[in-house]
């Protein structure tokens, strides 16, 4: 529901902070702090779903992207398990989601969607919270670079396995809902 929802947003974006969730009296999750992204995801997903995530990392300029995209084996018929964070702000940016559905196009089916858990951190000026009210949705000042180098990465990143076969958009391949 909703508050797991919101539970698992804001674990993810504080893996130093403890958390726990209790629903109907009963403890769901209980999160350690000191905690790595890697340990979080983990405690959230499983071992077995981190080990079918791929790492993507990288910085140029003044912006720095680190988290985790799923094999295209993995995959979901929504976009549930889409999390970005920009400066440690759970966000949403059509350029986002273009970049990433992009980046996936010839390795899932249409119908089909990745797992993203991305954390961009980037310059206060090159990012406008202000787009919306809840601050849920932001602007970047040069999104055509942000599109450009998150198609790329992801792309390049899922392309460095060996066991990632390009797909038509008939093969649904593996999936996980």
């Amino acid at each position: 529901g909703v508050t797991g929802e919101m539970f698992i947003v804001q674990a993810l974006s504080h893996p130093t902070a403890g958390f726990g969730l209790r629903v109907d009296g009963r403890e769901t999750y209980r999160l350690a702090g000191a905690a790595l992204i890697e340990d979080r995801l983990r405690d959230l997903f499983g071992a077995d779903y981190l080990r079918s995530l791929k790492p993507v990392t990288f910085k140029t300029g003044g912006l720095a992207v680190h988290g985790y995209v799923s094999v295209p084996r993995i995959s979901r018929s929504d976009r549930n398990e889409q999390y970005v964070f920009v400066n440690g702000r759970a966000t949403s940016a059509p350029v986002l989601g273009y970049a990433i559905r992009e980046g996936y196009r010839t390795l899932l089916a249409a119908d089909r969607h990745p797992s993203v858990f991305l954390f961009l951190d980037m310059s206060s000026d090159g990012v406008d919270v202000n787009v919306h009210p809840t601050k849920r949705e932001v602007r970047f000042s040069n999104e055509r670079m942000l599109y450009d180098l998150l198609f790329s990465q992801i792309r390049k990143h899922l392309q460095a396995r060996q066991d990632v076969p390009v797909i038509n958009s008939l093969n649904a391949g593996a999936r996980r809902d």
